[in-house]
């Protein structure tokens, strides 16, 4: 019999996240037998006083690896915790309403984190993470499932930290759902150091393999597949017609950068009917009603659930979106995507993966307006064979997203 933890977000104001995380919560439990049972957890926690600038400088790796051994070695003399996965059957996210209490009371919270943070400073963790720890006694495997990607933030060292201590309490560790986005510095060598002792590593696209085989990663532990939220699943009713309705969601980090006014003036004297559209309520909201008022255009600004979104972008004859997760769950419903690549690789190694017929553009390309502008023209005078293709394809893709659990416990 095998105990098997899954570390993933669980609190998030991000349908993707959301939608990432309870998606593979239900793989879970399909996939629980006499042989195999699970128990999901979120992010490590009480871990708040590590980040990367407190590592040596001159040998992060190895000052990295005394903080984990001192974990380790204390863990080993904690009680042993019965392994229960009775919440299985409920557990499940919590996306936070953006106008609720927890959102409006972030300043206040980040306070508090501060002075937790300064207080816990002087432990080598917190009572919290020492509830975690006893887990890895009675634990088999450990799937770590993040927010999508690994990158540059101090919460990823945290992370690192936990996965590194359960391998040495003996526990088979696995990244599930994953884009590797490092290419340099402190954090690619902690990562590095952690994952070539992994069990498995099952990643959404074949950039990230390729990086992690570069840096001496065994490639016979990777595998490729989509992330879990393409097992979203939703009624297709496909369109007819094509009637120029256009969901935008793009993110102030993107707006900001590159020239999306541009596109948005085009469309708007082409008779494009544009709503703005959100992945993540507290994130754009600001720029939801910027744009608002420089173009009148609607905006629909509310905390949906990725079933509730899902249902809600069916309206539209095509998302154009620089969110990994909008576009997922656009095309689990049969919209049509406009793909434009907001961070460094993941929407281009994960949409090339599954193979869709729209290439990715990169908002940094210096033909952005005209590539996204044919992409656009592209969606239009193609639509239904767009539509047959996701029709054709969303069951394998989903099928194929079951080997971030398949493949990891092999």
């Amino acid at each position: 019999m095998s105990n098997i933890l899954i570390s993933t977000k669980l609190k998030t104001t991000n349908i993707g996240n959301q939608a990432l995380s309870d998606e593979l919560i239900l793989m879970a439990r399909e996939f629980t037998t006499e042989n195999n049972r699970f128990k999901v957890t979120g992010r490590p926690v009480g871990l708040d006083k590590y980040k990367f600038d407190s590592l040596d400088k001159l040998n992060p790796v190895a000052h990295f690896e005394g903080i984990a051994q001192k974990i380790a070695e204390k863990a080993r003399k904690l009680k042993k915790l019965t392994f229960d996965n009775g919440d299985l059957a409920i557990v499940k996210t919590n996306l936070l309403d953006v106008e609720g209490n927890i959102v409006k009371t972030e300043k206040l919270r980040r306070i508090a984190r501060k002075v937790r943070r300064f207080y816990y400073s002087f432990f080598l963790y917190s009572k919290k993470y020492e509830n975690r720890l006893a887990l890895y006694s009675n634990m088999d495997y450990y799937l770590y499932s993040g927010a999508g990607e690994i990158g540059f933030s101090d919460f990823f060292l945290r992370q690192l930290l936990d996965l590194r201590v359960a391998q040495l309490l003996g526990v088979k560790t696995c990244a599930i759902n994953q884009s590797v986005e490092l290419t340099e510095g402190i954090e690619k060598e902690i990562l590095m150091h952690v994952y070539e002792k992994m069990h498995k590593i099952v990643v959404r696209g074949e950039i990230s393999k390729t990086l992690l085989v570069s840096n001496n990663i065994n490639q016979n532990i990777i595998t490729v597949c989509p992330d879990t939220a393409f097992r979203n699943k939703v009624e297709i009713v496909p369109k007819k017609t094509f009637d120029k309705s256009i969901a935008l969601n793009i993110t102030p980090k993107t707006y900001d950068k590159y020239n999306y006014d541009t596109i948005i003036k085009k469309l708007l004297e082409h008779n494009y009917k544009i709503t703005f559209v959100s992945n993540d309520p507290m994130g754009e909201k600001e720029l939801a009603e910027q744009l608002h008022k420089k173009y009148n255009f609607p905006i629909i600004i509310k905390s949906l659930n990725y079933k509730e979104y899902s249902e809600f972008i069916k309206e539209f004859d095509v998302l154009i979106s620089s969110r990994l997760h909008s576009c997922e769950l656009a095309l689990t419903a049969g919209v049509p995507v406009v793909p434009v690549e907001g961070n460094v690789h993941k929407t281009t190694e994960v949409l090339s993966f599954v193979e869709y017929p729209i290439s990715v553009v990169n908002a940094k390309s210096d033909s952005f307006v005209e590539e996204l502008w044919a992409n656009i023209l592209y969606v239009e005078n193609n639509f239904i064979a767009i539509q047959n293709w996701i029709l054709d394809n969303r069951m394998g893709i989903s099928e194929n997203a079951t080997k971030n659990i398949i493949s990891a416990l092999d």
